[in-house]
């Protein structure tokens, strides 16, 4: 039975296209689309046509690639704040850390590397849990394009963030140290994601309601929780390491 919260408002065919109209074409314009996967995903999910036309997704799927790198940049400085960096970090730091234009050329080539895997990978573990929540009538565009697309809450705000940024900042050091409460709102977008992925997934299939809950909302976000906590714990027990030795 398809759930039917407060969050992921449902009709009751909603598996059946509709015929367009002016104001359904002008409610697909891209900003448009864009507010409503922030602040009305079952609006944005209602059709698919398209979300899976190449250019927006490959913009998409780019942005997930490059949002996924800075996460990454991100963790390697603060293992190297806490005394753990990898080997060759330390060298290769300087340039991705004092250069926009290195900076950019790693998080773009990178990124464009990361497309497949989140095409296909993040694609087929989508539509797995779709699967272990009685999903029927799967197809393999449909899962991807509801992964990518949940995905993007919180990867255009860090991808929007960063070029932001490089206007401002001379380089990446200066910036990351002037984010203030960035991280806080970062973080809370991971947790939404996890809400829109939830509410594209029972908009777009009929889903067993307990299975949907458990797969696409509880055990995502009590991982996100559990990754989180273990961060702040490990970077708390750094700070009072180095406040005992000063």
């Amino acid at each position: 039975m398809q759930d039917q919260s407060a969050v992921c408002v449902h009709d009751s065919n909603n598996q059946r296209p509709h015929p367009s109209s002016p104001t359904q074409k002008s409610e697909r314009s891209l900003p448009a689309r864009a507010v409503a996967l922030f602040i009305k995903p079952s609006h944005f999910f209602t059709t698919f046509e398209d979300l899976a036309q190449p250019l927006p997704l490959l913009v998409a799927t780019l942005c997930l690639g490059v949002a996924s790198m800075v996460d990454r940049i991100e963790q390697h400085i603060l293992r190297a704040e806490m005394g753990q960096g990898v080997s060759g970090w330390s060298e290769l730091s300087p340039w991705l850390l004092h250069s926009w234009t290195t900076l950019w050329i790693v998080l773009l080539l990178l990124g464009v590397l990361n497309v497949p895997l989140f095409w296909y990978l993040g694609g087929w573990w989508y539509r797995l849990r779709l699967k272990w929540s009685a999903a029927t009538a799967l197809d393999s565009l449909r899962p991807r394009l509801l992964f990518v697309y949940s995905s993007l809450v919180y990867a255009l705000p860090v991808v929007l963030v960063m070029i932001g940024e490089t206007l401002l900042f001379p380089n990446y050091r200066l910036a990351r140290d002037a984010e203030g409460s960035w991280t806080l709102i970062f973080v809370a977008l991971s947790f939404w994601s996890v809400v829109v992925s939830y509410c594209g997934a029972t908009k777009t299939f009929a889903l067993a309601r307990r299975k949907a809950l458990i797969w696409f909302l509880l055990l995502p976000w009590t991982l996100s929780a559990v990754e989180l906590g273990l961060w702040m714990w490990l970077f708390e027990a750094f700070n009072a390491a180095m406040t005992e030795t000063v």
